[in-house]
């Protein structure tokens, strides 16, 4: 190997060797190998990748170097000679890349020197299967006549042709893409891919790859081989896009900018279908006979949906009842959600059966827990007669209030109704079934036979003999009471000059109101005998004269 100079304080070379895949989903690299070289004062390392393409111009490689003053100080002006040879042993090795600078003032001053080199280069040739490469760094110091080396070991760097897919250097023989990566490909000609679409869509193909080690270009083409969408150099590669594409088959052609600078390459084929055609209008139905829209964008994306416009004002079949003179009329929405024209007035089907509010036009479908079996047409509450109609009445029942079709004869009802008389007025019933559907409390007893609720017996037992059991002082004082009302009677009999032939009818009536009592009803129109008034007097004289007494 080269590298004759003297090389001082050597103390040791360390020595590694490794195959790394980069992290980057998309780094279009062989693995990559390093071998350094470590002295008290200097440490290079070279790196390459672990294949080459035979016969291409520029293979990619990277030298990095780190001097310190720690032995001898680093002086501004001080020579820095770097080399990269292939090893052609037991021949002279061929130099493949060189460079030389001089250390910086200010590298001086930090006493440390710091530098990556670009050695991309062309490897030539070798007869065998291995390009084998090492790196030579020199560094000459002005703080002495000192010259220090650094070599690194060699790398053995692998030598291809090109990849697997070959023969795919036309479009008759290029390789089927499916929506995926297609890594690990060498560009050393034409490679050739197509795609088939089965709709529209958005499709992009991206090239990645080291353009250091040479650049690559792609062009998209339709079936008649006429280039539509080109390649756009992004950091990385390369990338075409085609945002809208028609259904149909389409080749990709990937090649050397350069005729004999090749590249390793990644392929990455992305795919999004359409689910429309830009600038198509889908329209739907909304709301009452009204519509909607929705525009197709340039990604054939949908947008989102328009207002909802030219509604009409009601619901196709709504029917709707309104009040007339002597009942309803009715209107219906027809198909394009407009009103039809009222139907003549109908009186409103009172006292007759029914399941929902609508049969019964301006009334109420009665239920009351199934108290008015099959519906009862109707209204509660209810505050006078005027809103029931000509046919029906507001009367009370079951504890509230009710428009009731008003009846004539036990024939007059539908079945299970009967026509009771209430407050005068005969109106149709349902037949109260157990006490519970008799909620008023006059009358709060339900009678099976004749389906009416009638007052409590019981109670009105209760209430007679509590009248008859008065206590007897009680009845000692209105004794007396009695005795006091007879006598003011006579009195007043007196003094109103009535004789035994009648009364004055003048005065008619005001023995009750003087006296407090209520005799009047007797004593109207007939003259109270004199045998009568004399034993008043005695009574009335004799109770006096007790009280005076007492």
């Amino acid at each position: 190997m080269q590298g004759s100079g003297v090389i001082m304080n050597r103390a040791w070379i360390v020595t590694c060797l490794s195959l790394l895949v980069l992290a980057a989903p998309l780094r279009a690299l062989p693995p990559v190998q390093v071998q350094a070289a470590l002295t008290d004062e200097t440490h290079v390392e070279l790196t390459v990748l672990g294949q080459a393409i035979r016969d291409d111009v520029t293979s990619w490689c990277e030298v990095s170097l780190r001097i310190t003053g720690d032995v001898t100080a680093l002086s501004a002006g001080d020579s820095v000679q770097v080399e990269v040879y292939e090893d052609d042993a037991p021949l002279w090795d061929d130099l493949l890349w060189e460079s030389s600078f001089t250390v910086s003032a200010a590298e001086a001053s930090a006493g440390r020197l710091e530098r990556t080199l670009d050695c991309t280069s062309n490897f030539s040739d070798d007869l065998g299967a291995f390009f084998e490469v090492y790196a030579l760094a020199t560094i000459s110091k002005e703080a002495g006549p000192l010259v220090e080396e650094a070599e690194t070991p060699v790398i053995d760097v692998q030598i291809v042709d090109d990849d697997f897919a070959e023969d795919d250097d036309a479009a008759l023989r290029a390789t089927l893409l499916a929506a995926a990566d297609a890594p690990n490909r060498i560009c050393r000609d034409e490679d050739w891919f197509s795609v088939t679409l089965s709709g529209q869509a958005a499709v992009s193909f991206t090239v990645t790859h080291l353009a250091a080690a040479g650049r690559l270009d792609a062009v998209l083409r339709d079936e008649t081989q006429t280039s539509i969408f080109f390649g756009v150099e992004v950091d990385g590669g390369v990338v075409v896009e085609a945002s809208s594409l028609a259904p149909g088959t389409y080749f990709l052609r990937v090649s050397p900018r350069a005729s004999a600078d090749f590249a390793f390459y990644d392929l990455r084929y992305d795919y999004l279908p359409f689910s429309c055609t830009p600038d198509e209008v889908e329209t739907r139905d909304c709301g009452l006979c009204g519509s909607e829209t929705r525009t197709c964008g340039g990604g054939g994306v949908w947008g989102t949906w328009s207002a909802c416009a030219g509604e009409g004002e009601c619901e196709p079949g709504a029917v709707e009842v309104s009040p007339c003179v002597e009942g309803t009329t009715m209107r219906t929405c027809d198909d394009l959600c407009a009103w039809g024209d009222p139907g003549a007035c109908v009186a409103d089907p009172l006292g007759a059966p029914c399941s929902t509010d609508e049969q019964c036009g301006t009334l109420d479908c009665l239920s009351e827990g199934g108290l008015f079996m099959g519906g009862y047409c109707g209204l509660t509450p209810c505050g006078s007669d005027d809103v029931c109609g000509t046919s029906g009445a507001c009367l009370p029942a079951f504890g509230g209030y009710y428009c009731l079709l008003e009846c004539a004869g036990s024939f007059g009802c539908r079945l299970n109704y009967l026509c009771a008389e209430i407050e005068g007025v005969s109106a149709c019933l349902p037949r109260c079934r157990d006490h519970s559907d008799c909620q008023d409390g006059e009358t709060p007893i339900c009678d099976p036979d004749s389906g009416l609720c009638l007052p409590d017996p019981v109670a009105d037992a209760g209430t007679d003999a509590a009248s008859d059991a008065t206590p007897r002082g009680d009845a000692a004082a209105g004794d007396a009471a009695s005795a006091d009302v007879v006598a003011a009677d006579a009195i007043g009999a007196a003094d109103v000059g009535l004789d035994a032939g009648g009364a004055d009818d003048e005065h008619e009536g005001t023995i009750a109101e003087e006296g407090g009592g209520c005799l009047c009803g007797a004593a109207r129109g007939h003259a109270v005998p004199a045998p009568l008034l004399a034993l008043g007097l005695l009574s009335w004289m004799y109770r006096r004269r007790i009280s005076s007494s007492s």
